[in-house]
C-alpha cells in the first residue's frame, strides 16, 4: 500500500512558504556550491572491461557488464547475489548501524504506545522509496498512528527545516524518522528534542555524526538522537530504511 504522501497538509494545515529572499538565497548558495565542487574535481573514467570479461557473461548487456566491474564485482557469485539477491543471505548484517537496536527499540515503544510517528522523506526518488517502505513494515508491524511528510522542493527545500519541525510538534508527533536525509540538520533536531519528540536520523549522506556533538547533557542527547552511518559499502536512503 502506497502511504498518503500527498495532501499532508490538509492534515496539519496549509504550509508556510519559505520567505522570498530566504529562498532564493538558499537557492544561490546551493547552486554555487554545486559548481564549485564540480569544477574542483578531476574526474577519472574507468577503463572499458576487457573483451575476456565480456566473454565470460555474454547473457549480460555490455552496459551493465560495465557498471557490474566498475563496482568490483567481476565473480560469477557476487553477480549473481548483486543481480539476483536472496535477502535472507545475500545483505549485510543490520545490526552493523550505529545505534540500531536503541533506534528498533524506540519504534516499537511508540507502537505500543500508539504515539504519533512521522515519517520525514525526501522529494526525490530515493526519499520516496525510502519512505514507502518503511511506512508499509510500519504498518505491518501494527502501527496505527502513522504519517508520512514529503517536503516540497520549493516550499521547503532539501533536508529537516525548522518551519517543518514546528508543523510536527504542533501535530502531535512523538516521534519523527527521517529517511534519505536529516543528518546535517543538528538545529532542528534539537528544536524536536526540546519539545520533547524523539528524532530517528537515517541518512546515507556522510557528515559529523550528531552524537559527536558537544552536549551539556551527553545521556539526554545520545537517548533521544539516533544516527545511522554507512558502514558496509554503498547504501541508498532506501537501502538503509530497507536494513531498519
Amino acid at each position: 500500500m502506497v502511504p498518503p504522501v500527498v495532501g499532508y497538509a490538509a492534515l496539519l494545515g496549509s504550509r508556510k512558504p519559505l520567505p522570498h529572499r530566504r529562498h532564493v538565497e538558499h537557492i544561490i548558495t546551493h547552486t554555487h556550491t554545486l559548481l564549485s565542487s564540480i569544477m574542483n574535481k578531476k574526474w577519472q573514467i574507468l577503463p572499458k572491461i576487457s573483451q575476456k570479461f565480456r566473454e565470460q557473461f555474454p547473457e549480460i548487456p555490455e552496459v551493465v557488464l560495465q557498471l557490474l566491474h566498475n563496482r568490483g564485482l567481476i565473480g560469477q557469485t557476487q553477480i549473481d547475489e548483486f543481480l539476483n539477491p536472496d535477502y535472507s543471505q545475500d545483505v549485510h548484517n543490520p545490526g552493523l548501524f550505529r545505534n540500531m537496536s536503541k533506534a528498533v527499540e524506540r519504534i516499537f515503544q511508540a507502537i505500543e504506545k500508539n504515539e504519533l510517528i512521522i515519517i520525514h522523506g525526501d522529494y526525490d526518488a530515493d526519499g520516496v522509496c525510502a519512505a514507502v517502505i518503511l511506512y508499509s513494515t510500519l504498518k505491518e508491524l501494527g502501527a496505527k498512528h502513522l504519517d508520512v511528510f514529503l517536503p516540497d522542493r520549493e516550499l521547503e527545500g532539501y533536508g529537516v527545516n525548522k518551519d517543518t519541525i514546528e508543523l510536527l510538534i504542533a501535530s502531535g508527533a512523538k516521534l519523527i524518522i527521517t529517511c534519505d536525509c536529516g543528518i546535517s540538520n543538528k538545529a532542528e533536531v534539537e528544536l524536536a528534542q526540546k519539545n520533547n519528540v524523539d528524532v530517528i536520523i537515517t541518512d546515507h549522506h556522510t557528515t559529523t555524526c550528531f552524537c559527536n556533538y558537544p552536549s551539556k547533557n551527553p545521556e539526554r542527547n545520545l537517548s533521544r538522537q539516533r544516527t545511522f552511518r554507512r558502514r558496509s559499502g554503498f547504501q541508498t536512503g532506501a537501502g538503509v530504511n530497507k536494513r531498519i
